[in-house]
């Protein structure tokens, strides 16, 4: 019988980055993304347009 070099853990350690999911990261980045658009433009108020009211006003 041969002496182990490595146990498992050292081993599965080593192996870590390849359980990390590219393509879920990439739509969590593009949910972020599309949350930072949207919340921007939630909050952009055009002056031209209805100069006194508020945003919620204007919406409604």
């Amino acid at each position: 019988m041969g002496v182990a070099t490595a146990t498992f853990v050292e081993s599965f350690r080593g192996r870590d980055w390849r359980h990390f999911d590219l393509q879920l990261f990439l739509y969590v980045i593009l949910l972020i993304g599309l949350g930072v658009v949207m919340g921007y433009s939630a909050g952009f108020n055009d002056a031209a347009t209805a100069a006194g009211m508020s945003q919620t006003v204007k919406t409604l």
